[in-house]
């Protein structure tokens, strides 16, 4: 069996690098093996339940640098690029 793992991107919690970390330790990570796909991070608009937490309360620029943090320290942790789910808002691609 083909396995793979995401990451839902929580921006206002940590660094980009701290959430890569974690998410590698808990089975994030990529193996030559022919069987784990690299992982994905998953990063999606997010308007909070009342409304007022729209994309993590971040702009497009902090979203940009989180996201390449984290990217960076997966492929730096695992030799491998890691995929981008991104999500869609109105006013920009997070």
């Amino acid at each position: 069996m083909i396995r793979g793992a995401y990451h839902f991107a929580q921006p206002n919690q940590s660094s980009g690098a701290n959430q890569a970390q974690v998410f590698i330790q808990s089975g994030g990570g990529w193996s030559a093996d022919g069987m784990t796909l690299p992982g994905v991070l998953d990063l999606e608009f997010n308007n909070g339940k009342d409304g007022t937490n729209r994309c993590f309360s971040q702009t497009s620029a902090q979203l940009t640098a989180w996201s390449s943090d984290f990217f960076s320290t997966y492929k730096a942790k695992t030799g491998r690029e890691s995929v981008n789910r991104p999500g869609v808002s109105g006013d920009f691609l997070v």
